[in-house]
C-alpha cells in the first residue's frame, strides 16, 4: 500500500505518513486506530508489542522503547500500575 492510500484511509496528509515513517513525530491514538485500521492491524502490534504485552522489536534505542510505552499506556490506560 503506497503512502499516499494510508494517508487518505487515515484521514491525514501525505507529510504525516512521512513523519511518522520516519520517526519524526508520533501519532496520537485516535491516528493509531486509523493507522491499525488501515493496515489491517493492531495498535499494539504497530507500537512494537505482541499478545502478551511485551516488546517484539529488537534494535530499538532507549528513547524509541519509551515513546512505544507511553504510547501503550495511552491506549491502555486500565493496565498502568504506576499509581500503585
Amino acid at each position: 500500500m503506497t503512502q499516499e492510500k494510508v494517508a487518505q484511509k487515515c484521514s491525514v496528509s501525505l507529510n504525516t505518513i512521512k513523519n511518522w515513517e520516519s520517526g519524526t513525530h508520533f501519532p496520537g491514538k485516535n491516528d493509531l486506530l486509523a493507522l491499525s485500521k488501515a493496515l489491517h492491524s493492531t495498535p499494539n502490534y504497530l507500537i512494537g508489542f505482541d499478545d502478551n504485552n511485551q516488546f517484539v522489536l529488537e534494535n530499538t534505542t532507549a528513547e524509541e522503547r519509551l515513546v512505544m510505552s507511553l504510547l501503550h499506556k495511552l491506549l491502555h490506560p486500565e493496565s498502568d500500575d504506576s499509581d500503585a
